[in-house]
């Protein structure tokens, strides 16, 4: 089954156009290939929700307690520490999410790894706008310094991004259990 999915010259020419032929050798071992990426796909997105519940909960609410004089000071710190964190994990869920779409379209059999690598998809997208379109702008505000009201609607928005990369956890294990042969794990 999983040969199948893998063995399409669509497959092989998109991997060879874009990394050139040193690539075109890889193609045909892909197959062994899908629950490396599942797992580091899962492994990327269970970073991210525990982080994502850590500052929800713990974090973020903690921000009403520093000190009003150093409060620029630590938010842009919180910023910088964090991004070293986060972006990297960011980015690798990304990658592995994209990966996942584009082989999971290539195979006709496999329709809930399709639907699960659209959905995760989307999801992720939900996360990145949020992240980008409403929590960087807020922590560039507090970055100038402690507002209330800011503050407030950062941990209220962030809720958006906490439920969103929830589901996504919900749907890598879904993925992960498919990959393990549980085939019986129809969506939901």
């Amino acid at each position: 089954m999983l040969h199948v999915f893998f063995a399409t010259t669509t497959f092989d020419s998109v991997l060879t156009g874009l990394a050139g032929s040193a690539i075109g050798s890889f193609t045909g071992s892909v197959s062994r290939w899908l629950p490396l990426v599942i797992a580091v796909h899962a492994a990327a997105t269970w970073l991210m929700v525990g982080l994502v519940w850590f500052i929800q909960l713990v974090h973020y609410p903690l921000f009403s307690r520093y000190g009003r004089a150093d409060f620029p000071a630590t938010a842009q710190l919180h910023a910088a520490r964090t991004t070293l964190i986060v972006a990297p994990a960011m980015f690798v869920e990304l990658a592995a999410s994209v990966m996942l779409v584009i082989l999971a379209l290539q195979a006709q059999e496999n329709q809930p790894l399709v639907l699960y690598s659209i959905v995760g998809a989307a999801l992720l997208v939900a996360c990145w706008i949020s992240t980008f379109l409403v929590q960087v702008p807020m922590h560039a505000k507090l970055a100038l310094g402690f507002n209330g009201g800011v503050h407030r609607k950062l941990v209220a928005t962030n809720w958006v991004r906490t439920v969103c990369w929830t589901a996504r956890g919900v749907v890598a294990i879904l993925m992960l259990l498919w990959a393990m042969g549980f085939n019986q794990v129809r969506p939901i």
